[in-house]
């Protein structure tokens, strides 16, 4: 399964490092801290506790938006309800950006720093739909009107179009045959795979819905070349986890066309980075030996984007199981969150060589 992330990927490490501290700054704020509460913790006590979600940076590095979810038990209704909040990062302002009884999540903002983006399933079709918010004031608008839903999305660097999965939805007959109440389900008898589509931005949402992949095989993570032009994907052959870790890279034009292979290699590659500079993608892999238990083991590899023999950038296998952060601004390093010892830590890895090394360091 692919590891959830927030779309802002364009933005320097330091901006991201800043993240993860601007969160333990503004925690007070969005946890419910009672003094009398009791020392004890208990399940009760932690469905009070509000849970902090992923980030995202904004282009200027100003503002950071994540998301808060909250337990909501309040008579017939038990669910966790999310919803996006926006702090700037000199600490001065932190508030609310969206609400309403649906939930919304995975916030991102457009290049240009003016919009807001985020996955809600608040519209009238009951799916997870991209929506855009001003971030100077208005209301919020459908990005897309996928049919089955958006599964994850990215914004294109040039701002103009977003980038999004969608798993096939039934078929005309699988919807008659809901409609007349035989839909009886057998598990794993269909495989639904989730494939690549863009929308064209523009005022009033999104337009022009393009798919760019089909065929039988599941798209898994994608990422934009620095140029627009290309996109490349890791893909399975069928959703469920019994086939991992068999998973390869592929690359397609971002206007439609040839599904092109980029990385074939025993076993599993996943999660698929351009660097700045659009020559290299970063990815990770088990170099078709996979370490099963507790954690993952993977190599740090580059491929030449054009097509080319891809080669590893750390001799032994590091336990990267927060999955790849992104490049450095110069395309020199790249960056993973792994563990060390019983610690989360941000590696960074030298597209030159030499091994990875910490640069978080400290306890915890």
């Amino acid at each position: 399964a692919s590891i959830p992330r927030a779309p802002g990927k364009w933005y320097k490490l330091p901006a991201r490092i800043f993240s993860g501290a601007f969160l333990l700054a503004i925690a007070p704020s969005v946890v419910n801290v009672n003094a009398d509460q009791p020392a004890c913790w208990t399940p009760g006590l932690m469905m009070q506790c509000k849970r902090i979600i992923g980030t995202a940076v904004s282009p200027d590095g100003k503002l950071v938006a994540y998301t808060v979810s909250e337990a909501v038990m309040e008579g017939e209704k038990s669910e966790n309800l999310s919803h996006v909040w926006v702090a700037s990062s000199d600490g001065r302002m932190n508030r609310q950006f969206t609400r309403g009884e649906k939930s919304c999540g995975t916030p991102a903002f457009s290049p240009d720093g003016k919009y807001l983006s985020f996955l809600s399933s608040r519209g009238d079709d009951g799916k997870r739909q991209v929506w855009t918010l001003p971030l100077d004031g208005g209301e919020a608008e459908p990005a897309t009107s996928a049919k089955s839903g958006v599964s994850d999305y990215l914004w294109s660097p040039d701002g103009k179009r977003i980038a999004y999965t969608m798993v096939d939805p039934d078929t005309p007959e699988e919807e008659k045959n809901r409609k007349e109440k035989r839909d009886m389900t057998v598990v794993d008898a269909v495989q639904r795979h989730a494939h690549l589509y863009t929308v064209t931005m523009k005022p009033g949402g999104g337009r022009n819905p393009l798919r760019l992949t089909s065929g039988s095989f599941h798209v898994t993570a994608f990422d934009w070349s620095p140029d627009g032009k290309t996109i490349v994907f890791s893909r399975q052959a069928i959703p469920s986890p019994d086939v991992w870790p068999t998973s390869d890279l592929a690359t397609v034009p971002s206007d439609s066309g040839e599904v092109k292979p980029l990385v074939t290699l025993k076993g599993g590659d996943f999660h698929p980075r351009f660097s700045p500079d659009g020559k290299w993608v970063a990815f990770l892999s088990d170099g078709g030996d996979p370490k099963w238990g507790l954690y993952y083991y993977y190599y740090l590899m580059v491929a030449p984007a054009g097509g080319g023999e891809a080669r590893k950038l750390n001799a032994e296998p590091l336990c990267a199981t927060g999955g790849m952060i992104g490049w450095s601004s110069d395309s020199g390093e790249v960056y993973v969150l792994g563990v060390s010892r019983t610690s989360n830590r941000i590696f960074a890895v030298p597209l030159s060589g030499g091994g990875p090394r910490v640069i978080s360091p400290g306890p915890g």
